[in-house]
């Protein structure tokens, strides 16, 4: 009766009681004994819809945004519960005479599930399920067809089709601080803050462009109450969910699009403040203050942007703008592209390609940065045949780079020779190109400066030379770099065992200068007058950075000194890509390895992980990963325990994992140590091979 006073005025109410013959029965004003057990209820299911969301760990914001959803599951676990009058039969099953079909497929409410996505046609390497947070049970459908809340898409779905995360509830035991403070995995990651900004909030792409959820196949609107009603189709529906308004200090930290303001947390780190001002309940401007305070400090930490409007928008902004004009200018002093009409484009039945932005900080060894930006073609888009015809290029192997290193070694104090790098500014923009290509105006250039709105809407660009993100560009520039190093102009001869090594003798046969090229990198060996030789010449047709002394290559650091005998030697390190394994294996674990002597436990085999699903198979791939360059650069030692994690990489288990940590700890004990390179008593090669199980059928001796 409560119910539908609700719902409709004081007069529709006595009508309709008349015509179902309804005795009414009014209570007196201000006399809340006299409430009946339904409307006492009501209260009830509002207290448990808030517990469930203070187990579920949510912010004050994803409170109000889904209050609706946790007072309706809370209703609908009331009316499956026995109560102390009732003990053998729930309400529901009282009214129905039916067990509620949902007995076994309960669910926690606000639980973090994976919604698979089975669109027929998806996009390469896009997700295959998107994070959401269970919100009730879905009606008119079986049991096991759940209603999901994406905050990508800010809609409900259902679904029966989830990989459900695990639970983990908090203990009231620790006390009541201690729900404020536990957060479930994935729960940070898929929850975004609401914004009415049309402007800010683009729904081709998720935050920080980490996540995409699946485009969902049927949309419906939400009927007036703001609720969802659902038909008994099979087809996937959607609901969209009224946004609560939004501040301008919220759409500001929107803007900023940092990956480290993510306003649902942020929001929960400041309740912990005590409000003064309003008495209303609102949100007081002393707690947004914090938050913004809060969120600027996280934002001060080394940060890569996704995008070039969070650069040029970013903290950094200083350091970005110079970057990316300067890629501009390459363009252009380079003659990269031409404009042509799109109309003559469109006539040849091809489409220009499209670009975005990469963005790299690099870190060096003594802690100074480098704000690095590149302009990429999507060249996935490319056409075989079309567009490129091969793709494969060569860049040296370390086997090459030993050989440098050695032949410098033993000639660097009879010959004086010298060993250095240099670097080819905009390589892939030297490289000329085969096919035609066609692009789109890379984006800034309007923002910039560097062309008309109305000239990018009339032109767009073809290109007269590679582009990075071109698939056959390494190939393109390759090609153009040993032409040159063999043409007249060099004379050098390319070496048919490595086609990346160069080298360059005298008149008395003797090897004056060696060259290994790797795609930019170039490793110089030679006298110094060949070495001075070599850089005239490729500056007449080249840009390049010279970098003096080897310190650094392909994440390898390069320390020289002498030995007792005063011959040059090398010690090479990865400090920083093993201090990155390090706090790389703490995130996934949560805790650091410990230290051990050994890269592997002695006497122990892997065996394959015989269980349904792999253990964190992309963390395990990651680190495994790091592992193995380590050990193909500078430690050897952990070669054999690397290669058996490697046969794991399919399929990792709780065993694979243990090892993993065992190698990891022991990469800890290495930090500071390094591989040596001495001089070589002589340029000869000196091989060797394991006769175990050999037979002489194979000619070993």
């Amino acid at each position: 009766m409560y119910a539908a006073t609700m719902l409709v005025n004081t007069s529709q109410r006595l009508s309709w009681c008349d015509a179902a013959r309804v005795t009414k029965e009014f209570t007196a004003p201000h006399s809340p004994q006299m409430n009946g057990p339904v409307k006492c209820q009501f209260a009830t299911n509002g207290g448990k819809a808030l517990a469930s969301m203070i187990q579920a760990c949510l912010t004050d914001v994803a409170q109000q945004l889904l209050w609706a959803e946790a007072c309706s599951a809370a209703s609908e676990n009331t009316n499956i519960m026995c109560n102390t009058k009732n003990k053998q039969k729930s309400p529901l099953k009282l009214w129905t005479g039916e067990k509620p079909k949902i007995y076994a497929h309960l669910i926690e409410w606000g639980r973090v599930g994976y919604v698979a996505d089975r669109q027929k046609i998806m996009k390469q390497f896009q997700p295959k399920a998107a994070p959401c947070i269970f919100v009730g049970y879905a009606q008119d459908h079986s049991g096991d067809v759940y209603q999901m809340y994406n905050p990508f898409t800010q809609k409900i779905i259902l679904s029966r089709d989830i990989t459900w995360d695990d639970w983990k509830c908090p203990d009231p035991k620790d006390g009541m601080a201690e729900f404020g403070s536990i957060r479930k995995p994935g729960i940070d990651a898929c929850l975004t803050m609401p914004n009415n900004n049309n402007e800010l909030n683009n729904t081709n792409e998720t935050p920080n462009d980490i996540n995409h959820a699946p485009d969902e196949v049927a949309e419906i609107p939400a009927p007036d109450a703001g609720r969802m009603e659902s038909d008994a189709s099979d087809a996937p529906e959607a609901v969209a969910i009224k946004r609560p308004k939004t501040t301008r200090l919220e759409r500001e930290l929107k803007r900023l699009e940092s990956p480290f303001l993510n306003p649902m947390s942020g929001m929960e780190s400041v309740t912990v403040v005590n409000n003064t001002g309003n008495t209303d309940g609102t949100e007081t401007t002393k707690e947004k203050e914090i938050y913004f305070v809060f969120s600027a400090e996280l934002s001060l930490d080394p940060w890569e942007p996704k995008t070039l409007k969070q650069a040029i928008n970013g903290n950094d902004k200083s350091k970005w703008i110079p970057s990316v004009k300067s890629k501009f200018m390459n363009f252009i002093s380079r003659g990269v592209w031409k404009k042509v009409k799109r109309e003559k484009v469109k006539a040849l039945g091809r489409k220009p390609l499209g670009t975005k932005w990469v963005f790299k900080i690099k870190v060096e060894q003594d802690g100074s940065k480098q704000y690095k930006s590149r302009c990429v073609t999507l060249g996935y888009l490319q056409i075989p045949g079309v567009d490129f015809s091969e793709t494969f290029s060569p860049v040296a192997s370390d086997f090459t780079i030993q050989i440098a290193l050695g032949v410098f070694l033993y000639k660097e104090k009879p010959k004086s020779w010298v060993l250095e790098m240099m670097d080819i500014e905009a390589a892939f923009l030297e490289a000329d190109q085969d096919q035609p290509v066609y692009i789109e105006w890379p984006e800034g250039m309007i923002e910039l400066g560097f062309i008309l709105k109305d000239d990018a809407e009339e032109y767009c660009c073809k290109l007269n030379k590679a582009m990075y993100g071109n698939v056959d560009a390494p190939l393109q520039w390759m090609k153009t770099f040993a032409n040159f190093l063999t043409s007249d102009v060099m004379d050098m001869k390319q070496s048919s065992a490595d086609p990346c090594m160069f080298y360059k003798k005298d008149g008395k046969n003797d090897l004056v200068l060696l060259v290994v090229v790797f795609v930019d990198d170039v490793l110089l060996g030679g006298t110094e007058k060949m070495v001075k030789w070599f850089k005239t010449k490729i500056s007449s047709r080249f840009n390049f950075t010279d970098l003096g002394k080897l310190r650094k290559h392909l994440g390898v650091w390069y320390e020289w000194g002498r030995d007792e005998n005063g011959d040059t030697f090398f010690k090479a390190t990865m400090d920083l890509l093993i201090d990155e394994t390090i706090e790389a294996f703490r995130n996934v674990t949560g805790h650091y390895a410990s230290a051990v002597s050994t890269p592997a436990y002695p006497g122990k085999v892997l065996q394959k992980h015989e269980g349904e699903k792999p253990v964190m198979l992309d963390k395990f791939r990651s680190l495994t990963g790091k592992i193995m360059y380590v050990a193909q650069k500078i430690m050897p030692v952990i070669a054999n325990a690397a290669r058996k994690l490697a046969q794991h990489m399919l399929h990792p288990g709780e065993e694979h994992w243990k090892a993993l940590e065992h190698l990891v700890g022991y990469l800890g004990t290495t930090k500071g140590k390094g591989l040596i390179y001495q001089r070589p008593k002589e340029l000869q090669s000196v091989s060797w091979a394991d006769l175990n199980y050999a037979t002489k059928c194979f000619g070993y001796h």
